[in-house]
């Protein structure tokens, strides 16, 4: 008989290779997104940085481009991300401190560009897409190497509510947890270097990886795996090489620490402004079913013995440590603090061994993106203008 596996109709191909099928929802997800977004500003791919008016007026137009659309009343991080890729090197004045160690997508953007300040926005956001796409691939074959099938709600925790924030507004998360997946798959395959390599580029999109492979290698030293401790040594010098030129030599502010004094899990209901309005105010009070769900996740971790296992011990830690000594301000608007744990997120299910416990996550994991998909659609429109 003759075979037709080359002739299957393309949702069979899709099932034989479920992670494909992941790789393809997300893909769709992330256009429909975009598609929505721009849709509201005339269908302005620089819509997606969600930049300030206010902020865009101030700077000088000659360095900017023109047809740039700015945000009345509002904005978001993404204008650094926009700035950056004009000025990649910091030297025109327009890199934001606080944002200066974000730099491998506005790098990438400004390379991919040949300089064409018009291309920007497209090509950034090219990137953005193509890094939820194959991240979405990599998670969905981290996930059935860890348990054997690729399950459909399994992709509430790689498009958890920090990277669709992130990809909302063009951020560097997505192409930082492509990498550090990458980084991870490598690692399993023992492919150290190689490893070593993603994850120092994931550190150069974005720095949060820093503290969570600081945790592996202090662990891995403890255990004396001296082999696999070296691995995340290259995104410490990559980070430090980053942090050398734009704040020694170039003189930026270093960014927000990562610790204060105040804790979330003893202040979390001061934070809360009651006074605000009702949709800011939902929105602040969600951290709190956000806050136990992440509790929820630190005891699932917990027991599976982080002392034997260095990316559970990282990974409980970071939780922890994101919880307890987090600026606070990030913890009164959900999507800031999901940023911060995206990474996180999605690792989780690709480190338990319990598939059933990894669904369960997964499902808690929905229901706030869910929140945040119904919150974009119903907020994606704001009053601009055209900054020429």
């Amino acid at each position: 008989m003759q075979s037709t596996g080359s002739h299957l109709p393309l949702y069979n191909r899709l099932l034989a290779r479920p992670e494909l099928a992941f790789a393809a929802i997300t893909f769709i997800l992330s256009v429909g997104i975009v598609l929505l977004n721009i849709s509201a500003y005339g269908w302005n791919f620089s819509a997606m940085f969600f930049m300030p008016a206010e902020q865009l007026m101030a700077l000088d137009r000659s360095l900017l481009g023109s047809n740039l659309v700015g945000i009345i009343d509002g904005g978001y991080d993404g204008s650094s991300y926009y700035l950056a890729s004009v000025d990649p090197w910091g030297r025109l004045g327009l890199v934001q401190a606080g944002h200066h160690l974000r730099v491998l997508t506005p790098w990438l953007t400004h390379l991919l560009s040949f300089g064409n300040i018009a291309l920007i926005p497209g090509v950034y956001l090219t990137l953005n897409v193509s890094a939820m796409t194959i991240g979405g691939y990599l998670f969905a074959k981290l996930f059935r190497k860890r348990h054997g099938e690729v399950s459909l709600i399994a992709m509430a925790l790689f498009l958890n509510i920090g990277i669709l924030t992130a990809f909302k507004y063009n951020l560097s998360e997505p192409m930082g947890l492509c990498l550090l997946l990458a980084g991870f798959l490598s690692e399993q395959r023992r492919k150290l270097w190689v490893a070593a390599l993603f994850f120092a580029a994931s550190v150069m999109a974005r720095e949060t990886g820093v503290l969570l492979l600081g945790l592996l290698f202090l662990h891995r030293c403890y255990r004396r795996e001296w082999q696999s401790a070296a691995v995340p040594l290259l995104a410490f010098a990559a980070f430090l090489l980053l942090k050398i030129y734009f704040e020694w030599i170039m003189g930026f502010k270093a960014p927000m620490p990562l610790f204060s004094l105040t804790s979330i899990y003893t202040n979390a209901i001061s934070l809360v402004d009651f006074s605000a309005p009702a949709m800011d105010l939902a929105q602040s009070l969600l951290f709190i079913p956000f806050l136990i769900y992440i509790v929820w996740i630190i005891s699932v971790l917990w027991r599976q013995q982080p002392k034997s296992n260095s990316w559970i011990f990282a990974l409980v830690v970071y939780f922890v440590w994101i919880g307890m000594f987090n600026p606070t301000v990030a913890w009164t608007n959900i999507t800031g603090i999901g940023r911060h744990l995206a990474f996180a997120l999605a690792l989780v299910p690709l480190c338990i061994p319990d598939r059933m416990v990894a669904k369960r996550l997964a499902y808690g994991s929905l229901v706030f993106s869910g929140v945040f998909l119904v919150w974009f659609v119903m907020s994606y429109h704001h009053p601009f203008i055209i900054i020429n």
